[in-house]
Parts: structure tokens; C-alpha cells; sequence
């Protein structure tokens, strides 16, 4: 009678010592596996922030390359030289023959500086329409504040223009 109770005894320390032995283990891999859970969670959490900081980088991008449209369009110092040879190019291109051009004198505005131009030019008016549209087309905003003509000989008109430039 003896003997099944040792082998239950037996069995029970047995059982004890398994379970006090492997508890620690248990308890070890839950913790591993709640750290492995919170290392997932930061690492999507950096891939979300990473899609959004690319995202952003892509708006900055495409916010430059408005930037340097404008800064084209209208740009931060005069430069008279460079500003007549553009305007006479887009006359000439065009078929207006140019004889004068001057530059006012630049004027304060809100934000923007005011540059008045006065521009004699001679030709017809398929010429005189085909400038008009390069000159809307053209990056440098010109806006035409003034137009006025005479007739010569020819078929040839001759063009009193007042144009506006900008500058920041």
C-alpha cells in the first residue's frame, strides 16, 4: 500500500517541481513577447512617420520649383541689361522693328517694386498681335498699361508702348 502512495507523492513533487521550474520560463516569454509586441508598434509607427515625412518632402519639393517659377516671374533684383534684351528679343522675334526703349524710375509697392517701361517699336498688325501674345506668355510678368499708334507708309504702323515689370 506503501508504494502507491510514494509514486503519488512521487508524482505530485514532480508535478511541483516542473511547474516552479517552467513558471519563471512562462513568464519570461510573455515579457518577450509583450516587448516584441511594443518593438512591432514603434516600428510602425516610424514607417507611418517615415510615409509622412516623404509625403512632405515631396510637397516642399513641388513648393521650390514654385518658388523659383515666381522668383523667374518676378525677380528679386532689376537687372535693366538683361530686361532689354528680353524685350527687344520678344519684339524682334515677332517682327517688331524697336527704336527706343526706356526704363522709369522704380517704384515702391506692397511687396513688390514697380518698374515702368516706355517702348517705341514700328511694324504690322499681325506683328504687333504676335508680340502681345508673347509678351502674356513670357516667365517675366509685362503687363501693357498703355498702347497707342499711327499710321506710316506701307501697311507699317508705328507702337508707343507703356509696359510694367516687377521686382521683389
Amino acid at each position: 500500500m506503501k508504494s502507491p502512495i510514494v509514486l503519488i507523492v512521487l508524482i505530485l513533487i514532480l508535478a511541483g517541481m516542473i511547474f516552479f521550474m517552467t513558471m519563471p520560463l512562462y513568464r519570461n516569454v510573455r515579457s518577450l513577447k509583450a516587448q516584441l509586441e511594443q518593438q512591432e508598434q514603434a516600428l510602425e509607427n516610424a514607417q507611418n512617420l517615415a510615409d509622412v515625412l516623404d509625403q512632405l518632402s515631396r510637397q516642399f519639393g513641388s513648393q521650390i520649383s514654385e518658388l523659383s517659377k515666381v522668383e523667374v516671374a518676378v525677380p528679386k533684383e532689376d537687372d535693366l541689361p538683361r530686361l532689354l534684351v528680353e524685350i527687344t528679343t520678344l519684339a524682334s522675334q515677332n517682327g517688331l522693328s524697336v527704336s527706343e526703349v526706356s526704363f522709369g524710375e522704380k517704384k515702391q509697392g506692397q511687396g513688390v517694386n514697380f518698374i515702368p517701361i516706355a517702348l517705341k517699336a514700328s511694324g504690322n498688325y499681325l506683328n504687333l498681335k504676335s508680340f502681345l501674345i508673347a509678351t502674356e506668355q513670357n516667365l517675366r510678368i509685362l503687363d501693357l498699361t498703355q498702347l497707342g499708334f499711327g499710321a506710316s507708309e506701307g501697311g507699317q504702323y508705328s507702337f508707343d508702348f507703356a509696359i510694367q515689370t516687377y521686382t521683389q
